[in-house]
């Protein structure tokens, strides 16, 4: 099996640690990490539970600086995902599962259920939440899907979704309410495809998704935290600085475990010894000659494809050309 992760140089302290728990709970697994970035971070090279580093230029998208260019940093990370997919199960071919996570999750144990999950279907993905009752309308515009954690088993059937969903991210991968960037065209892939939704509590847990019954009752038990009634797996810390510690408060009655779901994580981010890679600034966020690109330059790109056509490299030109 493979896990991978689309990061940039900012988000590298977070990869390190999804790393670490993986090949502490998934003995053998590699892990494949795409850095968003015009060159690979020093910092990169120095954490040994990555087995491949590929720079997402190196991906083989096709027009990749036009591709690229009309993304901010968001959206431009997120729609790497599934070309991440495309470009490892070609690169791996003997590979037959591969496991995308977001570089903020981690895993408390094996996910043998995801895996059991990934034995029995070709297409896997995890819903926001689980229980009707309690959605939000905020998901009429994120979307019912998490894109964060999406497990695919080589087949026909994997490969046709890979390639659609990259299809879209190609184009369409903006931050607003018709896309939300890549995750809203998942909602469609289940009318599309053989896909089975994970509904298991204890994967994808985040902010978004704490106060479901299910869900809410985080606790210690035996030295494992657990949920209200299944042992927690794969935990997604998504604003980790902000949104999250207030859900926790919120919702989770018993204290100490909230406590020790934090703490434990914001050490693992600090025996990295990068976190202060934190403050990187995203290299696609420049010109080739250092000028920071306006987003007016990025907007004045993305709505004109004549632009879009001639500009071979959009990088090594200026603000100045898009006035």
């Amino acid at each position: 099996m493979i896990v991978c992760t689309v990061t940039c140089a900012d988000n590298l302290h977070e990869a390190a640690v999804m790393a670490k728990y993986v090949k502490e709970h998934m003995s053998g697994t590699k892990v494949i990490v795409c850095l968003a970035e015009k060159k690979t971070h020093p910092s990169a090279s120095t954490i040994r539970y990555f087995d491949q580093i590929v720079l997402a230029a190196n991906l083989g998208i096709p027009n990749f600086d036009q591709y690229l260019f009309k993304y901010v940093l968001f959206e431009g990370v997120t729609s790497l995902k599934p070309h991440l997919l495309n470009y490892l199960m070609s690169y791996y071919p003997n590979e037959r599962q591969f496991v995308y996570l977001d570089s903020d999750m981690k895993l408390f144990r094996s996910p043998r259920e995801l895996i059991d999950a990934m034995d029995s279907n070709r297409i896997v993905l995890v819903p926001q939440q689980l229980e009707a009752d309690s959605l939000w309308d905020v998901h009429l515009f994120n979307g019912s899907i998490n894109s964060g954690m999406v497990g695919v088993t080589r087949s026909e059937e994997a490969m046709r979704f890979v390639e659609w969903w990259a299809e879209r991210t190609y184009h369409y991968c903006y931050f607003n309410h018709q896309f939300f960037a890549d995750q809203k065209w998942l909602d469609l892939a289940p009318s599309f495809f053989d896909v089975h939704l994970f509904k298991h509590p204890g994967y994808n847990v985040a902010f978004w998704n704490m106060h479901e019954q299910a869900r809410k009752g985080l606790h210690l038990d035996a030295g494992q935290l657990w949920l209200t009634d299944k042992p927690l797996c794969i935990f997604h810390y998504s604003h980790y600085e902000n949104f999250l510690p207030s859900s926790l408060h919120k919702w989770v009655a018993d204290r100490e475990s909230s406590k020790i779901l934090m703490e434990t994580y914001i050490q693992d981010l600090a025996e990295t010894g990068i976190q202060d890679i934190s403050r990187t600034p995203w290299s696609y966020d420049f010109y080739d000659n250092g000028e920071r690109i306006t987003p007016e330059s990025r907007a004045k790109f993305k709505s004109n494809p004549y632009l879009q056509e001639m500009m071979t490299n959009p990088f090594a030109a200026s603000n100045k050309v898009f006035r």
